[in-house]
């Protein structure tokens, strides 16, 4: 009888085990450490999921392991390798966006204790001298900008699948109010009945995405079907959407993760998996229809909540089909 290779996680060294638990005092991953403790502080900003799961990667990464002050070019060059050659959690091969993501995150901490005092600025400096090959090598690059927009008919078989499974959130409310508005599915679940102004039909949302950190907050106008996605809601916790309790728990907040989780779900029921759609992608359509239908960009920024400088909404959140340019200019359409 032959033998059968058991596949499983590879084994590590008692040693290794132990670098990993308790990183030695200097290394990358003893700063990303305290970086991650810092963050955890009273008062302090805390770090995103995604940035925390980046960090603690590269600390299990050989990279990791590396005396932060003694960072040299061929380490990050090394570490860019590593990871393009690799897969991701899904099995699909690692993007040189992604790859760049890491270094982004590493250069923030290590700046972090630059700043401090407690890393030379050469520590610094070694990203600046790495760029430049590991964008001739292709380990990284900048996130292309996406020209997806959901089509009218996989709206309704995305519509139809939804109202096809039993879920405890209010999912076809979430995903037609975030067409509606163009709120991100994040903004859309804080939402509260508080801020809500009937007279107005407007809705204050807080702790908008800002580089500065939380604190920012915008009223933008409930158009439309946006104020009849909301009048429908059932007034049942201080949040606009609830999640629907287990027996006889109280409503409660609906979680971002668990609607985006229910969304891919959705899709797959619907067959549009490998389609490369996403549930953000409604945002990018909101913007696009209202430019489409002659509003202004500074009327669209009362939507979107862009202040100031308007690049942002257009490049990335404006993507007109080239065909309704046939129709003649938005502004002169009746």
């Amino acid at each position: 009888m032959e033998a059968v290779e058991v596949v499983g996680k590879p084994r590590v060294s008692y040693a290794a085990f132990v670098s990993q638990q308790y990183p030695q005092q200097g290394s990358v991953a003893w700063f990303i450490d305290r970086r991650i403790a810092e963050s955890r502080k009273p008062g302090a900003r805390p770090i995103l999921p995604s940035h925390y799961y980046t960090l603690k990667r590269l600390q299990r990464a050989p990279i990791g392991r590396r005396p932060a002050a003694e960072l040299v070019p061929l380490d990050l060059i090394d570490h860019g390798r590593l990871r393009k050659a690799g897969v991701t959690h899904m099995g699909t091969p690692v993007k040189p966006q992604t790859v760049r993501q890491d270094f982004t995150y590493l250069r923030s901490m290590v700046r972090t204790f630059v700043d401090l005092d407690e890393l030379p600025e050469s520590a610094l400096n070694v990203f600046r001298k790495a760029n430049r090959l590991l964008q001739r090598e292709q380990l990284i690059a900048k996130a292309q900008a996406r020209e997806r927009r959901p089509e009218p008919d996989e709206l309704v078989r995305i519509y139809a699948a939804i109202d096809a499974m039993r879920c405890k959130i209010p999912l076809r409310a979430l995903v037609e109010f975030s067409l509606a508005s163009g709120r991100r599915i994040g903004e859309s679940c804080r939402l509260k009945w508080a801020d809500l102004d009937e007279v107005k039909r407007t809705c204050l949302v807080r702790d908008l995405k800002n580089a500065a950190g939380k604190g920012f907050h915008g009223e933008f106008p409930l158009l439309g079907r946006a104020w009849e996605i909301v009048q429908a809601q059932p007034r049942v916790s201080e949040y606009i959407f609830s999640m629907q309790p287990k027996k006889d728990a109280a409503w409660k907040q609906v979680c971002s993760r668990t609607v985006t989780a229910a969304y891919i779900r959705v899709k797959k029921k619907a067959g549009l998996h490998g389609e490369n759609l996403r549930l953000h992608d409604n945002r990018a359509e909101t913007f696009s229809r209202m430019f489409e239908d002659g509003y202004s960009v500074p009327e669209v920024q009362q939507v979107s909540l862009h202040k100031g400088d308007a690049k942002t909404l257009l490049v990335h959140y404006t993507r007109l089909r080239p065909e309704s340019l046939h129709n003649g200019p938005a502004s002169k359409r009746q």
